[in-house]
């Protein structure tokens, strides 16, 4: 297999690989998978403009963030 599909993204297998044992490093310290949830949220916060913007934006922003948790949710419990 050389990519990881699932939907309509295919990542290469070896940044597939690369990010796992980053996840796995992540899951295994003191958050656990609260912990990795963080780290995405940080660097959201930190890098793009996820959470800018008016309390209407931010209402926007947090609706995509439960419908995209929930879609991936419902995409891996399948595999």
């Amino acid at each position: 297999m050389k990519g990881l599909m699932v939907n309509s993204c295919t990542w290469p297998r070896s940044v597939f690989e690369s990010l796992y044992f980053l996840t796995v490093s992540l899951q295994y310290t003191d958050g656990g998978v609260r912990g990795l949830v963080d780290v995405f949220f940080s660097f959201l916060r930190r890098k793009t403009d996820f959470f800018t913007g008016s309390d209407e934006d931010l209402n926007e922003s947090r609706k995509i963030a439960k419908e995209l948790v929930d879609e991936r949710f419902q995409v891996f419990k399948l595999i």
